[in-house]
């Protein structure tokens, strides 16, 4: 299963891509030309928190127990609303109280 989320921009530290945002079962990432952009691979199973600021979707990442990096992914707006849903469905997070946040029941801030 795939689902395609319009046109869009993944930012992480000094990296910039651009290519079309794509859901899959298991991950997340964008896609050019028809080829997957590897360095944009976000498994769902590591993400940890989610903040939505207007086009732009913040992802905290934790894929091993040494390393966690925020990524942001930029979109078209009418695409970004459907993208964040499916993401919390997916993932079970909770949403934190007045706050366009949801963060992982199991997730604990230090």
């Amino acid at each position: 299963m795939m689902v395609a989320y319009g046109h869009g921009t993944f930012v992480q530290d000094a990296n910039r891509f651009t290519g079309q945002i794509v859901l899959e079962e298991y991950r997340l990432c964008l896609r050019r030309d028809g080829e997957d952009l590897a360095p944009t691979f976000i498994v769902l199973d590591k993400i940890e928190r989610i903040r939505r600021r207007g086009r732009e979707l913040w992802i905290h990442v934790k894929p091993s127990l040494t390393l966690a990096y925020w990524a942001m992914i930029k979109g078209e707006a009418r695409y970004m609303d459907d993208l964040t849903r499916e993401l919390v469905a997916r993932r079970g997070l909770s949403k934190r109280f007045l706050r366009r946040e949801w963060v992982d029941t199991s997730f604990h801030e230090i």
